[in-house]
C-alpha cells in the first residue's frame, strides 16, 4: 500500500494524471483510494515460450494498453524458481496461464516474457521491494522465514536487479546457517539471451528505516 502511494504520488508530481496510470496486482479497494483507472481486462495478441517458441501463449491487454512499464517485486526464495524478483513477478502477471510455465525453474519462460517485444518496449524501470525479505520457503513462508533488510533497489536492468537480490537473500540465508546457494534458472537462461547485464554498479539502492 505505502509503495502504490509513493509510486504514483511520484508520477502525479510528474506530470501524470491519475487517470493514466493503472496499478496491477493491488487489492481492490487501491484503485477507488488514489483513483487510478481501471487496467484494460482481457487477453491480446499471443507471444511464442518455449525451448523450440512452441508455444503460443496470450498477454494481458493492459500491458498493450500501456506506454510505460514499472515493475515492482518483492524479494523472496521461490521453491519451484529459486527465487522471485522483479523479473518473475512481472513475466508471471502478465501471461494468461502462468501455471503452465513454472517447469525447468520456469526456464527460459520468465526471460522470454520479458524479451517479447510488447514487455520490453514499455519496460522502463524495476522497482525490487526489500525491505523485508522472504529469505526461506517463498512463497508459502512462516512469520520467521521473514527478515528485514530496509531497502529498496532501483535499476533499467531487470538482470541486474534480480542478481543483486539474490546476493542480499544469499546473505541472509548464510546468517540463518542455512544453504546460500540458491539455483535460479530463469537467471541463467536471461544472461544467456543477453536481456541484461550483470553490473552491479547499475542498481541503486536505497536504505529506508523500518518501523518497529
Amino acid at each position: 500500500e505505502v509503495m502504490a502511494n509513493v509510486l504514483v504520488g511520484s508520477l502525479v508530481a510528474a506530470g501524470y494524471g491519475t487517470d493514466r496510470i493503472a496499478l496491477i496486482e493491488t487489492p481492490a479497494y487501491m484503485p477507488r483510494r488514489l483513483r487510478t483507472r481501471a487496467p484494460a481486462g482481457g487477453w491480446g495478441p499471443p507471444i511464442r515460450l518455449g525451448r523450440r517458441l512452441e508455444k503460443l501463449e496470450q498477454l494481458a491487454n493492459y500491458v498493450y494498453e500501456a506506454d510505460a512499464i514499472i515493475s515492482v517485486g518483492l524479494l523472496k526464495t521461490h521453491q519451484i524458481a529459486g527465487m522471485s524478483g522483479c523479473m518473475k513477478n512481472l513475466s508471471h502477471a502478465v501471461i494468461r496461464r502462468p501455471a503452465r510455465y513454472h517447469d525447468h525453474g520456469c526456464a527460459p519462460y520468465v526471460p522470454q516474457v520479458i524479451a517479447s517485444e510488447p514487455v520490453s518496449r514499455r519496460l522502463r524501470l524495476n522497482i525490487l521491494n526489500a525491505l523485508r525479505i522472504i529469505a526461506d520457503r517463498g512463497p508459502d513462508a512462516r512469520r520467521e522465514d521473514v527478515a528485514p533488510y530496509g531497502g529498496l533497489l532501483l535499476s533499467f536492468d531487470p538482470l541486474a536487479i534480480d542478481e543483486i537480490g539474490l546476493s542480499i537473500l544469499a546473505v541472509e540465508r548464510r546468517r540463518r546457517k542455512l544453504p546460500a546457494a540458491i539455483r535460479v534458472p530463469y537467471l541463467a537462461a536471461a544472461a544467456e539471451m543477453e536481456i541484461g547485464h550483470w553490473r552491479p554498479g547499475e542498481v541503486e539502492r536505497v536504505a529506508v528505516e523500518l518501523e518497529t
